[in-house]
């Protein structure tokens, strides 16, 4: 230990060119020198008077001490909320940058290779205490970025602190470059002025190999906030100030009012290195204390039975005044915010140090409420929960589907507790599940299904919660999940419905909700039907009920959706006696629940039937058709049914027949084009529904190709000829199974099966060659598992199955053919296309997918490029033109498919002229997005030459112009006909096939006006 505490000396008279840079990078978050030695030692002669052991060195002394005032301020009440990090999340904390926090234990090893290289075989890191810890470690979005760990309390002038927090640094990754850590402990204004700085010893770099460090590598040191730092202005100059505060008191000035306390690591020019935080410290030695919320109740709870929500406020002074906010709302949404200031009976003990909270509960609601107490100090507490008060008639948990052959177990109003523990399912009459990842769990672990412990960031079920508080200790008595499901998926679950005390439900007409978490779109991620024959036989019939859709970017976000048809309308469903249900996978969610409530009668318009419905791409058609009925509610006049198309209100065009109780409406589009259309419909009784469908009607025959069909090579017996591709080819890989399909003489999976084997480095008879055929990073995960042996990375795609697809199941008697996506692409990356492509002029669509940040949010995505191969074909030397480039503001996860444009740099659409034999080529402009395939779309031939009118109406010039649906345009005014530019005047226009007018001011001045 002497060997390293020398050091803190030495970095305090060697660490000024660091402690310059870092000030310079941000005076309000610098690089600071240690406490002066001799100011450390003069403290310490005190400290050791009073029984602290002696060690060999002043330095060693000051590390001592600093871990001795911290002791026994420890005894006193932590401020921080979460400390150690055991809640396993960040809760309480202001987290900012990379700020993982990490569960850890002998076999866990976190390192990312800082200044050192890594040992060969990693060394675990351990928790001071518990079993979670905080890490921190540079961001590297600018030159010079700050990760932080923080809290903000409310103080009062005079009060006294200790703070500081156990630290670690690993030799695995150890600080590098200018970076730098310390703690830093301010005390600001009502109006976030800084007013006083404490700051501990700075961890900068250490040297590789680590000697002469400063800092002990692989140990947890109590790092204090002890250096008073010079405060100017309301900004820390990075100064030590002539009090040091090395006493470990830090102490509120005048006008305080928040001390903050932060944990901050300054990142410079991409350098590695990583800290640990564990049992953080901020201690109240003095003053009086912010008053304290129990946990509410309930909280995290789903299905909860609570019929009151409590908590209790305590305070050193006397609580005055508590408030609540509570947010609630149905499952139908309808949201009702109340404010309160409680009184009793809601609140007891007001104007007492302790004032409880008992405010009433309403059933089958989801709430958000926040609870805010003050005391006479004028200090303020809150707390927030989030829970629901569902009661279903009936919860089937998603993992407690049929066993050996259409068995099943009645179950309790909430699903019971592990009745299916241990069951298996027979294949094909209880359950089908196609081979594919993921891990079994424990409580159905010889079945097939892939179930595991769920852990739902949006609550758990009482009845969990309840087992827990009850002692039971069952690993597999939580909240469990059906995972890592594959389209085509189906589980059968079987209940009774009667008035039997043995049934799982009356019998009646019910909605049926789920409770789903996806990481996509969601759109269909499960439909339901109801089996028809016998559910002990294989090959049942049965009835499609609807869907259910949730669209989140959370495996473990789990939320309510439910059971409705393709228009968003709520499905009922009567069920009677002995009932088997279906849930078929259509889009690979995360299953929690299913949950059963009264079907209540429907009072506002509903949407009955729609072409195009948005159901699936290529609806090619040019009449939109929808019907909108008054369902249980009050009828609807003509004039209160609205379209709005692609944003513009056509509702003046629509065509309607019918009458109060149901009404069809018609409206012309265009062929080969995408739409949303929002249809709004309000009833007598003033009750309105919205409904949005977006459609495309693309011709299903429009030349396209597949991503994963990129150009590929051949050896001829001495040499690689590059360029070679294939027209019209068919699919023929399967997407159930690794490395499975048919090879054919025209298909590209497994390449052309007419090529001799053994003539190239993988034996079979043609590859894609690197910097000719294609380009990525390689090899790229599931490069080879499926369609290529390349080192190009695909995957199946869950989109639609298009007529090729089909017509290639029969022709290969194969019903898992099915479509790819190319993935993992990254800058640079690119692909030849080269084909015979029909003559003319196109519009080109992709069908891409952006995928989610590392936060887990979606954000728009751009520069997918499309280029023409203008020379070099199946060489390395290529040269290119660029055509435009594919992006997507809206992009909703890695296969949630949309229709992208290729757009040029004013984003307007760009028309491609093609004839015949052409190479073009893609080249990927960044990471996020999988590429399914693109698609060429006839372009329209050139608008028709709108022809002005004009005439005078009250002294103003109205300029009239005929309009056609499928066009915009723009109106022009200028001085003169031969002007450096023409100005545009008015608004742009939508054409709808009406004459629109742009209304101009008579100034006297003679111009001319132009439409374009």
């Amino acid at each position: 230990m002497e060997y390293v505490i020398n050091n803190l000396i030495h970095e305090e008279k060697n660490g000024k060119v660091s402690n310059k840079i870092c000030r310079k990078l941000n005076s309000t978050n610098p690089m600071k020198k240690s406490v002066q030695p001799r100011r450390i030692q003069e403290t310490l002669m005190a400290v050791i008077g009073k029984g602290i052991h002696a060690v060999k060195s002043p330095a060693a002394l000051a590390l001592t001490v600093l871990l001795a005032l911290t002791q026994w301020a420890r005894a006193q009440d932590n401020l921080l909320v979460n400390p150690g990090f055991e809640e396993g999340n960040n809760g309480g904390w202001t987290a900012v940058g990379n700020t993982p926090v990490k569960e850890v234990g002998p076999t866990d090893t976190y390192y990312n290779a800082g200044l050192c290289a890594p040992d060969a075989t990693a060394e675990p890191v351990v928790s001071h205490s518990g079993d979670w810890v905080g890490n921190i470690y540079g961001n590297f979005s600018t030159p010079v970025n700050y990760s932080s760990w923080s809290q903000t309390f409310p103080t009062l002038s005079g009060a006294t602190f200790t703070a500081g927090a156990w630290t670690y640094v690993s030799h695995e990754d150890m600080m590098a470059g200018e970076n730098c850590f310390y703690y830093e402990v301010d005390f600001l204004n009502a109006s976030n002025v800084l007013l006083a700085s404490y700051e501990s010893f700075v961890i900068t770099n250490l040297n590789c190999p680590p000697t002469n460090n400063t800092f002990p590598l692989d140990t947890w040191v109590f790092l204090a906030a002890t250096n008073e730092m010079t405060v100017t202005s309301g900004t820390n100059t990075g100064a030590v100030s002539g009090n040091t505060g090395s006493s470990g008191i830090l102490t509120a000035p005048a006008n305080a009012a928040t001390i903050r306390w932060t944990g901050q690591f300054v990142n410079v020019n991409g350098a590695g290195g990583s800290v640990y935080l564990d049992d953080c410290d901020l201690i109240q030695l003095s003053g009086p204390v912010p008053p304290s919320l129990t946990a509410i109740s309930p909280n995290g709870v789903i299905l909860a039975t609570n019929t009151a929500l409590t908590c209790t406020a305590t305070s050193d002074g006397l609580i005055t005044n508590v408030q609540i906010v509570v947010q609630s709302h149905g499952l139908t949404g309808g949201t009702n915010t109340v404010t309160n200031t409680l009184a009793s009976p809601e609140v007891t003990g007001l104007g007492t140090a302790s004032a409880s909270v008992n405010y009433p509960l309403t059933t089958n609601l989801i709430y958000t409420a926040t609870v805010t107490a003050k005391d006479n100090f004028g200090f303020v507490v809150t707390g927030t929960t989030s829970f629901d008060t569902m009661a279903p008639t009936l919860v089937i948990e998603a993992e407690d589907f049929n066993y050996s052959g259409g068995e099943y177990t009645n179950t309790p109003p909430n699903g019971g507790l592990s009745l299916y523990h241990d069951l298996v399912g027979t294949a094909l009459i209880d359950e089908f599940k196609q081979p594919g990842n993921g891990t079994q769990g424990d409580y159905r672990p010889s079945d097939a299904v892939i179930i595991q412990h769920a852990a739902p960031d949006n609550g758990t079920e009482q009845k969990y919660v309840t087992a827990a508080a009850n002692g039971d200790t069952n690993s597999w008595d939580v909240p469990q999940e059906v995972g890592y499901n594959t389209v085509g998926d189906w589980l059968d679950y079987t209940r009774d419905f009667g008035s039997a005390s043995t049934n799982s439900a009356p019998a009646g007409t019910y909605y049926i909700w789920g409770r789903i978490a996806t990481d996509g779109d969601g759109n269909d991620c499960i439909n339901m039907y109801e089996i028809t024959s016998n559910p002990t036989q294989s090959d049942q019939s049965s009835n499609l009920l609807g869907s259910f859709s949730f669209a989140d970017s959370d495996w473990n976000g789990f939320d309510y959706a439910p059971m409705a048809d393709n228009f968003g309308n709520l499905v009922s469903v009567t069920l009677s006696g002995h009932e088997t249900l279906r849930a078929t996978v259509a889009n690979g969610p995360n299953i929690d629940f299913y949950m059963l409530v009264p079907a209540v009668p429907i009072l506002t318009p509903s949407l009955k039937y729609s072409y195009p419905d948005g159901v699936h791409p290529f609806e090619p058609t040019n009449d939109l058709t929808f019907t909108i009925g008054a369902a249980n509610g009050a009828g609807i006049e003509s004039s209160a049914i609205h379209l709005i198309l692609n944003g513009v209100d056509v509702t003046s065009k629509l065509t309607l027949t019918g009458a109060t109780n149901s009404w069809t409406a018609n409206y012309p589009i265009l062929s080969n084009t995408v739409y949303s259309a929002v249809i709004d419909a309000t009833n007598s009784d003033g009750l309105s529904s919205t409904f949005t469908i977006n459609f495309d009607t693309f011709n299903p025959a429009n030349f396209q190709w597949e991503a994963d069909d990129y150009d590929y090579s051949t050896n001829n017996g001495s040499i690689w000829v590059g360029g070679h591709f294939i027209d019209n080819s068919v699919p023929s890989c399967d997407t159930t199974a690794a490395a499975t399909g048919h090879e054919a003489t025209n298909s590209y999976y497994g390449f052309p099966a007419d090529y001799t084997p053994g003539l190239d480095p993988f034996g079979q008879g043609a590859i894609a060659q690197q910097g000719i055929d294609f380009t990525c990073a390689s090899p790229q995960p599931q490069a080879n598992d499926y369609y290529r042996a390349d080192g190009q990375g695909s995957q199946p795609a869950t989109d639609y199955l298009r007529p090729k697809f089909v017509a290639a199941r029969a022709q290969f008697s194969d019903n898992n053919i099915g479509p790819f996506n190319l993935g993992w692409t990254t800058t640079g990356d690119w692909e030849n296309y080269t084909r015979t492509y029909p003559t003319g002029n196109f519009y080109v669509y992709g069908r891409i997918a952006g995928g989610a940040t590392a936060n887990g949010a979606f954000e728009p995505w751009s520069g997918e490029q499309l280029d023409l191969v203008t020379s070099g074909v199946g060489t390395p030397s290529q040269t290119t033109n660029i055509l435009g480039t594919f992006s997507d503001q809206t992009p909703a996860g890695y296969q949630a498919w949309h229709w992208v444009p290729l757009r040029d740099t004013s984003s307007n659409m760009v028309v491609v002229s093609l004839a015949g034999k052409t190479t073009l080529q893609i080249v990927c402009g960044g990471p996020g997005v999988n590429e399914e395939f693109y698609m060429l779309v006839p372009a329209p031939a050139q608008s028709p030459q709108p022809l002005l009118g004009a005439s005078l109406v009250d002294g103003q010039l109205n300029i009239s112009i005929p309009t056609q649906t499928g066009y915009s345009y723009q109106v022009y005014f200028s001085p003169s006909l031969s002007p450096a530019s023409w100005t545009a005047t008015g608004s742009p226009i939508t054409g709808d096939g009406t004459t629109h007018v742009v209304v101009e001011t008579m100034t006297g001045q003679q111009g001319y006006y132009e439409v374009r």
